[in-house]
């Protein structure tokens, strides 16, 4: 993609400008790619950029690397993340109803069902995003309960149904022995093979036939 002219670099140059001056608004929200590498350039989770520059585009390579300079020029302090779930949950919940009621959008929607365009509106595009994001909590809320169950039945038990589970899990190997059935018959006899020689035998098949005449010279 060319520096100068596509779309998700320059949102993502205008994100990095904006981290290195410090700025109080940080437009992550300008393309799909910002809006993904959110919580690593803010500090939440470890970015490690890697740029490929080109040796036949003199220009495109020179705007990289100086992207690249501003980029690892930045420093942000890791901050834990500790998210209550449940409070999340909530306080998305009350802004998404507010924005159902302004865009018309009926409750229980979910993110996949919001269609955007080039007219959308913001509160459509916000409404589109607080969805996603209460969805994936709500995943990671119940796979927490999940975890919290099964650790309170480890506990109950001493481990004795996660053995019982890990032992049912194995995969028994199967006999390598061959049954072979009985024939249904039990006085048929197989046919005999025809011996080398003997007539009626097929050419090319039990030894070499005797022709009979004299050995060539």
């Amino acid at each position: 993609a060319v520096v100068g002219e596509d779309m998700v670099v320059k949102a993502f140059q205008r994100i990095v400008a904006g981290l290195h001056n410090k700025d109080s608004h940080i437009p992550y929200r300008d393309s799909k790619l910002t809006r993904i590498l959110k919580e690593g350039l803010g500090g939440r989770a470890v970015c490690v950029p890697v740029v490929h520059v080109g040796l036949d585009s003199y220009e495109e390579t020179e705007a990289m690397l100086l992207l690249a300079q501003k980029l690892a020029e930045l420093s942000s302090r890791v901050a834990p993340s500790l998210i209550n779930f449940r409070r999340e949950i909530e306080e998305r919940s009350q802004r998404i109803a507010d924005l159902c009621a302004r865009t018309g959008k009926r409750e229980g929607i979910t993110a996949g069902e919001v269609e955007l365009g080039l007219a959308s509106s913001p509160q459509l595009l916000e409404l589109r995003d607080l969805l996603a994001e209460k969805e994936c909590f709500e995943r990671e809320q119940q796979e927490w309960d999940d975890l919290l169950s099964l650790t309170a039945r480890f506990k109950a038990d001493g481990g004795a149904s996660a053995a019982a589970a890990r032992r049912d899990r194995k995969m028994r190997p199967e006999p390598r022995v061959h049954v072979i059935e009985d024939d249904e018959d039990e006085g048929h006899v197989p046919p005999a093979r025809p011996t080398p020689g003997a007539a009626g035998a097929p050419r090319g098949q039990g030894g070499v036939q005797d022709t009979g005449g004299a050995e060539r010279g």
